[in-house]
């Protein structure tokens, strides 16, 4: 995954990418780690689902963001890079999934971190 640039509002700004693999297990994956008084902002996401859970996206702190999602064999979820970020979590904190079930979620983030 290589880093995109992109025009957000006007600005040039870098895309960062973070790649996600579980490792086919259940509970708390961190996606981006929380780095002090950084605001990161998500702004693509895509992940394949190997078999059916539920998942929930939160900040680092376990605040929920959007979920609960449930996935069948196979699913995906694809949000598309817009201008306006898909998630925001508070500003020193990171971004992570929770996974019902133990099975394999892989894909990938785009984000900043300012």
């Amino acid at each position: 995954m290589a880093k995109l640039n992109v025009i957000i509002n006007g600005d040039e700004d870098n895309l960062i990418p973070a790649p996600v693999d579980n490792g086919a297990a259940s509970g708390v994956s961190v996606i981006v780690a929380a780095l002090a008084t950084r605001l990161l902002r998500i702004y693509k996401l895509a992940l394949v689902v190997s078999a059916a859970t539920t998942l929930t996206f939160e900040d680092t702190n376990s605040g929920e963001l959007w979920g609960p999602l449930d996935f069948t064999a196979a699913g995906t979820i694809v949000l598309d890079f817009d201008t306006k970020p898909w998630f925001e979590p508070t500003r020193g904190l990171g971004f992570q999934m929770n996974s019902t079930n133990a099975v394999s979620i892989t894909g990938g983030v785009y984000y900043t971190q300012h």
